[in-house]
């Protein structure tokens, strides 16, 4: 996730259900398709599948918000 170096990012993936499989508060780009939430996913590789990202950026200079939302596809070979 590109962005400059005065604005915070924090991420949340969910899965297809819309289970949390992952969330960071001041995201730095080190996400490895590991899972960090619910008991199920916690310190292990998502499997290959399709998952739905929330971003909130926020400008620390103006305090300025944007909210980003997408789909981000895991294809392990």
């Amino acid at each position: 996730i590109r962005h400059s170096a005065n604005v915070t990012i924090d991420l949340q993936v969910f899965n297809r259900w819309g289970n949390a499989v992952y969330t960071s508060k001041k995201y730095d780009n080190n996400w490895n398709g590991a899972g960090n939430q619910g008991t199920s996913f916690i310190g292990t590789q998502l499997p290959d599948g399709t998952y739905y990202y929330v971003i909130n950026a926020t400008d620390a200079t103006n305090g300025k918000q944007a909210r980003y939302v997408g789909f981000v596809m895991i294809k392990r070979q």
